[in-house]
């Protein structure tokens, strides 16, 4: 998949030769200014509506853009293709900002931004856009009116995840149009090979300002200790999940620095009552005092992660602090499943990844011992990453690992894993959710939507159970010295604005 090479961009060709030849990042950025990511997963698809996970997202987001972003500094929404917005009542009108070019030359009107949901609704993505956009009108070139089936106070949330392609490039490529991915965005296209790497240069006629660097290279490196390694020795300038055991070996090398992020997202061990032993309460209760979160945020993790209690965290909408934590009672978890008809425990597959997740390997084994204690005798069954998350948005698994609540608000993810009917994730169905969640959607103002989601975090946290919750990661990316460059809370890395010295 190349759209670039054709466009005669030879150097970056080039550069990957050099690479592949394991003369390193370092020689190829003497000549031109590239930055190489050392990342856990791979790129998933080149169809920007062909998934729905965060790392996926901010590789798209490179290339092409939403009408809005969230900026975690000044906590609010700001226009990126949206010039601005009004809403009234359940519409809301966008202006399109003008003079915006996409990368084969055409021009961005609010025709493109109807094609774009319309067709992100009709795939993967419409669990994040279904039952909440009613319809998509065109008013005029640079006008689009999004009405939703009633009001409705997170569609800005919503629709920040949503890139706008060139409805010419889809109708001109047709079915391949994955192979050329065209957008707004400040880099353009270049080259994937999936295992390998994912590329993307600085883009010509940038309609803001333009990227401060020649070329980003991705490469999916999922074992720690060869990111850790290739960042020492100058192949990748970001190193993403790093363990904490290195943490003090990096922080005192010259040439290496690392940031520390306290992650929105929770890692969760979902516990679906769509079938036994989970459809009981009390099983779930179980789970959740015979695992000692503490202990192993302390001693497997090193510290790096804050223990997780409900759905939001202190960074997010309906915080609530008097929330309290299961506390770990091995003898509670015991007379739980004994009042559950559990006297003998049971056995139970636990389906995971590992690489994914920092120290995934070790903290699920621990995990399995602890439950093992209290008579729940879990096997895991590790499978690579895509295809484990795949079985996670299709409802295959009873119990699963996984990472969740990755928003500034944590609407749409109550929405993903227990509202009724939207996704088969948990499986779970429950009227008097449902029905807080529709309170807190069509609230008029932020108090109130914070008074309704404290509300829902502490029904889903003592009466649901739907989940063993664990811990927010302290996310450690690992960064050359001669890049200027911050992470975000929400594991996007954009490296639009970053800089090399």
């Amino acid at each position: 998949m190349n759209r670039r090479s054709k466009l005669g961009v030879l150097p970056v060709l080039l550069a990957l030769g050099m690479f592949a030849a394991g003369i390193g990042a370092a020689h190829a950025q003497a000549k031109e200014k590239v930055v190489t990511v050392g990342q856990t997963i791979d790129i998933s698809s080149l169809n920007p509506y062909g998934d729905i996970n965060t790392i996926t997202f901010a590789m798209w987001k490179h290339i092409m853009e939403p009408l809005i972003l969230f900026d975690f500094d000044k906590k609010e929404y700001y226009g990126v293709l949206a010039e601005s917005w009004t809403r009234q009542g359940t519409d809301y009108v966008f202006k399109i900002r003008k003079g915006v070019k996409f990368h084969d030359g055409t021009e961005l009107t609010a025709r493109d931004v109807k094609f774009s949901l319309d067709t992100a609704m009709k795939g993967i993505q419409a669990v994040i856009l279904k039952n909440v956009i009613k319809s998509v009108d065109v008013v005029d070139d640079q006008t689009v009116k999004v009405t939703t089936p009633a009001p409705f106070g997170n569609l800005l949330a919503r629709l920040k995840h949503i890139v706008i392609v060139s409805q010419k490039a889809y109708e001109k490529y047709g079915a391949d149009i994955t192979s050329h991915p065209i957008g707004t965005g400040p880099f353009e296209f270049v080259e994937w090979k999936k295992g390998s790497h994912f590329v993307v240069a600085r883009a010509r006629n940038y309609w803001g300002t333009p990227a401060k660097l020649d070329k980003v290279i991705w490469r999916p490196i999922p074992e720690d200790a060869a990111r850790v390694t290739a960042l020492e020795a100058g192949q990748i300038d970001v190193a993403t999940a790093i363990p904490p055991h290195d943490l003090a070996r990096l922080d005192k090398k010259d040439s290496v620095r690392v940031e520390k992020i306290r992650a929105l997202r929770q890692l969760i061990v979902g516990l679906s009552p769509r079938a036994e032993p989970f459809r009981n309460v009390q099983v779930r209760k179980a789970v959740n005092h015979a695992v000692d979160v503490d202990y192993i945020i302390k001693n497997v993790l090193d510290g790096m992660a804050v223990r997780a209690i409900g759905p939001s965290g202190p960074q997010q909408l309906g915080y609530d602090p008097n929330l309290k934590a299961y506390a770990y009672n091995p003898q509670k978890a015991k007379e739980l499943l004994a009042q559950a008809g559990y006297p003998n425990g049971f056995d139970v597959v636990f389906n995971t990844s590992v690489g994914r997740y920092v120290k995934d390997r070790e903290f699920t084994q621990v995990l399995v011992d602890q439950l093992a204690k209290v008579g729940i005798r879990a096997k895991l069954a590790i499978e690579e990453h895509s295809v484990h998350w795949s079985g996670v948005t299709k409802g295959k698994f009873g119990m699963f690992l996984t990472g969740a609540f990755n928003e500034e608000d944590p609407e749409l993810f109550l929405a993903l894993y227990y509202e009724t009917g939207v996704t088969p994730r948990i499986g779970i169905s429950d009227p008097k959710f449902d029905e807080l969640l529709r309170a807190m959607r069509t609230s008029a103002t932020d108090a109130e939507r914070d008074r309704y989601l404290r509300q829902i975090n502490a029904y889903v946290h003592d009466d649901m159970v739907p989940i063993l919750t664990l811990w927010h990661p302290i996310d450690l990316y690992g960064v050359n010295e001669r890049l200027q460059w911050k992470p975000n809370p929400n594991e996007e890395m954009y490296f639009h604005r970053a800089e090399l010295k």
